[in-house]
């Protein structure tokens, strides 16, 4: 399933050696939007002992999901690791799903293993996907659990749920 124009943010977030979490670059669509403090939200705990990760977080009435990487690094002021997430946030809604985007994003971490500075299609899949004015308070019909799990990607959360086949 295409994910659909409903971003309202994209950022890179890194762990700085000297600075701590910051977020390394952003693009919003709107001024009111603050990414205060995502990168804490972003970069796990721990983070030097966890090689991938999906995080889910809300930001303010926002719904987000950023992929993280932690690859390993020859410059010495990183200290033999780089750490980064990539990620998004979705417009409010009913139904938000964040979800939607986990495929691009893991991507786009990849892609940014090598280089930061990478940013050209991370602002192309903004703007091909954000939010626009004209249709911020539409939503797609909800046709139920059935219809929505047909239309789902290997990213949607239900199918990294625990489920019990049966009882004891």
């Amino acid at each position: 399933m295409a994910a659909s124009q409903d971003l309202v943010a994209i950022f890179i977030a890194e762990f700085h050696v000297t600075k701590g979490n910051v977020i390394e670059w952003s693009l919003v669509s709107r001024e009111n939007i603050s990414l205060e403090n995502v990168a804490f939200n972003v970069l796990p705990s721990k983070v030097q002992t966890v090689a991938t990760d999906v995080i889910y977080f809300t930001k303010d009435s926002y719904q987000g999901v950023a992929v993280y990487r932690r690859v390993t690094s020859d410059e010495e002021s990183r200290r033999g690791a780089r750490m980064i997430s990539v990620g998004v946030l979705v417009e409010n809604s009913t139904r938000p799903r964040p979800w939607n985007h986990i495929s691009a994003l893991k991507r786009f971490a990849v892609r940014l293993e090598d280089s930061l500075e990478e940013r050209d299609s991370l602002e192309a899949y903004f703007n091909q996907h954000k939010v626009s004015n004209t249709n911020s308070s539409e939503e797609e019909p909800w046709d139920g659990w059935e219809e929505e799990l047909s239309r789902a990607t290997m990213d949607h959360p239900a199918f990294h749920l625990t489920h019990d086949v049966g009882g004891s």
